[in-house]
């Protein structure tokens, strides 16, 4: 699932992706083309409930040139993870 809220004036997009129930390697994959169709400063949040991405996604991003800002635990087996798009 995606949404998208608008951008007016110059103000920075925000996407959302759940992408509860899907794999980490999948779940990297839909960031990177989630971001690229993004400028820099806009903001990618996921949902995701494989443990293992919580770690994984974070690092895989930074080295990409993206800025974690928040890794949070929304539920028993639930987290957000937001991503602001790095330079190119």
């Amino acid at each position: 699932m995606r949404d998208a809220e608008g951008t007016k004036g110059g103000e920075r997009k925000e996407i959302f992706l759940n992408l509860k129930g899907e794999a980490s390697s999948h779940v990297f994959l839909r960031c990177k083309v989630e971001l690229e169709g993004l400028s820099r400063g806009d903001v990618l949040e996921i949902l995701v409930d494989d443990p293992s991405a919580t770690v994984d996604i974070p690092k895989c991003l930074n080295e990409e040139g993206h800025a974690v800002l928040e890794v949070q635990r929304m539920g028993e087996a639930v987290w957000k993870i937001a991503v602001e798009k790095g330079g190119e």
